[in-house]
């Protein structure tokens, strides 16, 4: 019993969700062009940190939605230096208050994170200790989960 119950204990843990994951939206003004930046993040996503699980935009509107999720919170202040430039062209040409950042992950996560982007405006939220990631994430494949915020 206490070898099942030790496996079990395994399992659970296996089951953690300790990924960091992040949604910006950005509020793309009529007439202002934002599609064709979309390859120069992938392009830096897909050479930078390997802690990267998913990337990808979607467009609904004059709404542009970037989701991010990282295995670790190293990985996501990595991303943050890999496209600074990109992201601080764009918040030049759209304007801070037209950007919205959310993230979500572990507390100890989101206190790293906050002085990175507290002065951004980004709302970080704690993830509950009892996520679970039942399946593994597959690695470098297409992206066709969905998210739902």
């Amino acid at each position: 019993l206490d070898s099942l119950l030790q496996e079990l204990s395994c399992q659970v843990r296996k089951m953690s969700d300790k990924h960091v994951s992040f949604a910006v939206v950005f509020d793309v003004p009529e007439g202002k062009e934002f599609r064709s930046k979309f390859g120069e993040f992938y392009d830096k996503v897909k050479a930078g940190t390997s802690d990267c699980l998913y990337y990808g935009f979607a467009v609904c509107g004059n709404r542009v939605l970037c989701r991010e999720g990282d295995s670790t919170v190293k990985g996501v202040v990595e991303h943050g230096r890999e496209v600074k430039e990109e992201f601080q062209v764009v918040e030049g040409e759209l304007g801070s208050e037209r950007i919205k950042i959310l993230g979500m992950g572990q507390p100890a996560d989101m206190d790293t994170l906050r002085p990175h982007l507290q002065a951004k405006g980004a709302r970080l939220i704690n993830l509950d200790s009892e996520a679970i990631a039942p399946a593994p994430m597959p690695k470098g494949c297409k992206d066709d989960h969905i998210t739902i915020l």
